[in-house]
């Protein structure tokens, strides 16, 4: 998962969703991004399958996962892993929405698993105040507070 989200619950349900037919499980999202800028100026680039890698639950006993050595991860193109060129259509499963909400890019979804800051986490000037940032500084908080 992507470093930029926060988890609202306990991440062992989503296996409930994964089978061994599959080699890999993530949200089909099918939208055109808003913004054109993300987060610290970055670019949004808008690509197919845009998003489905920020979260993945890998199926490690296929054969085409037991192939993502760190030497090909390393040396693929980002096009060949994000739009997942390493396996067949049929074999990437489908995940509930709620398994990666796209803060501001998606109505408010109460239900949302996995909130996932794609434009920007609440710590950066101008998404302080968005959706589920309540949640994440009180997440931060008990972070720090754990680490004392």
């Amino acid at each position: 998962m992507d470093c930029d989200m926060l988890v609202r619950g306990d991440i062992h349900d989503v296996l409930d969703y994964c089978d061994l037919r599959h080699d890999v499980f993530v949200v089909k999202h099918s939208y055109k991004p808003k913004t054109e800028k993300k987060f610290l100026g970055n670019v949004q680039s808008p690509y197919p399958k845009k998003n489905w890698s920020s979260f993945m639950v890998f199926n490690n006993f296929s054969a085409p996962c037991r192939r993502l050595t760190t030497e090909t991860v390393s040396v693929a193109p980002g096009s060949y892993l994000h739009q997942f060129k390493w396996t067949t259509e049929d074999r990437v499963g489908e995940l509930p929405i709620d398994w990666n909400h796209l803060v501001s890019e998606y109505p408010n979804n109460k239900n949302a698993r996995v909130i996932h800051y794609t434009l920007g986490t609440p710590c950066f000037d101008g998404y302080k105040a968005q959706e589920w940032a309540t949640e994440w500084y009180e997440e931060k908080e008990l972070m720090n507070h754990a680490d004392q």
